[in-house]
């Protein structure tokens, strides 16, 4: 079919905001993204969006290309085409723009996409390449049955701030350690060692917090001993100390507050700490109900799962429903 003489393809503006998410409506059961996200994408400089229109009906369709790693890695997202419209290749038509976009761009080097397993072979067809899974555990929680927490108990795990996170960032041995995989996967995205991704980890969606091993069985506030003169932040000398960073992404979806909870590790021994710190978080929201989901890798699944459920029976939490657990595929292929 000869698209070009009934699709327009252009950029999106604010003003398609109504057309887009309530025209075309949630693709994601619930807990679509884009509804509280829209504007905040259409801002970001490391964003491109179209809409296509068709046959003088409006707008039918949208996606979104977002670059990350310094402008070398292509993310497209949170796609969509109204049903009525589907199988007329609008979808396909939408990403040429974006990967004419990404082409102009001249930096990027790779595309990434994340997908279940039902859609692999199609990937694969396509020469993307699986270079990692990870496991997701779906709950959903009631704030107000969960016990009020004193952060301050957790003497070894600390909020953190860009400068935080630029040390981090600048020590390549504690990355390692504590980021094996060689990326940081928050807010669905693979973000690699590059400066310019801080700021997709340190924003007003995001709560991090991080914390040390000072090679004894309990660390005790090892920021107070090594810390800045006020014992609250990182220094050159406490990086090297640190053990464990945990994020988690906030949005609001018809289901409820998602809360999507990524932990990075090399021994979790703070596992619990951390949790009940973002638990706090959670408590302290006010909202009347919480849709999280908390993403590991495979060989970790198990014991996160089991510290999670843990937890939330030892504070009493009522849960909505028993647990849900899903893989997401990560592929790649060069741009």
């Amino acid at each position: 079919m000869d698209l070009t003489t009934k699709a327009t393809v252009r950029r999106a503006t604010p003003s398609d905001f109504t057309a887009v998410i309530h025209g075309i409506g949630d693709m994601f059961n619930g807990r679509d993204e884009l509804p509280d996200k829209f504007y905040d994408f259409l801002e970001d400089d490391d964003v491109t969006a179209f809409v296509v229109e068709f046959d003088g009906q409006g707008v039918v369709g949208f996606y979104l290309a977002q670059y990350i790693d310094d402008g070398r890695t292509l993310v497209k997202r949170a796609g969509r085409i109204h049903p009525n419209y589907r199988g007329l290749g609008l979808f396909q038509h939408l990403g040429e723009f974006l990967e004419k976009d990404a082409k102009e761009k001249g930096t990027v080097e790779r595309e990434v996409v994340i997908a279940l397993k039902p859609n692999a072979p199609r990937l694969q067809k396509l020469d993307y390449q699986m270079t990692h899974s990870l496991e997701i555990y779906d709950q959903d929680v009631c704030p107000v049955d969960i016990p009020s927490i004193l952060v301050s108990e957790y003497s070894n795990v600390h909020t953190m701030n860009t400068s935080d996170m630029e040390l981090f960032f600048s020590n390549e041995e504690v990355w390692n350690k504590i980021v094996p995989t060689g990326f940081l996967w928050v807010e669905s995205l693979k973000l690699r060692r590059y400066k310019g991704n801080i700021r997709r980890l340190i924003n007003k969606r995001n709560n991090c917090y991080m914390s040390f091993d000072d090679g004894d069985q309990n660390p005790q506030n090892v920021l107070g001993k090594y810390g800045d003169e006020e014992g609250k932040r990182l220094t050159k000398p406490t990086v090297n100390k640190l053990s464990m960073i945990s994020v988690c992404h906030w949005f609001r979806s018809q289901s409820g507050m998602a809360c999507n909870l990524d932990f990075f590790s090399n021994n979790f021994n703070d596992l619990l700490p951390h949790i009940k710190c973002h638990l706090a978080d959670m408590k302290n929201s006010e909202e009347s109900k919480i849709c999280l989901q908390v993403s590991v890798n495979p060989h970790r699944q198990e014991f996160v799962q089991e510290k999670v459920e843990e937890m939330f029976r030892g504070f009493g939490v009522r849960l909505e429903r028993d647990p849900i657990m899903t893989t997401d595929f990560i592929f790649e292929k060069s741009f």
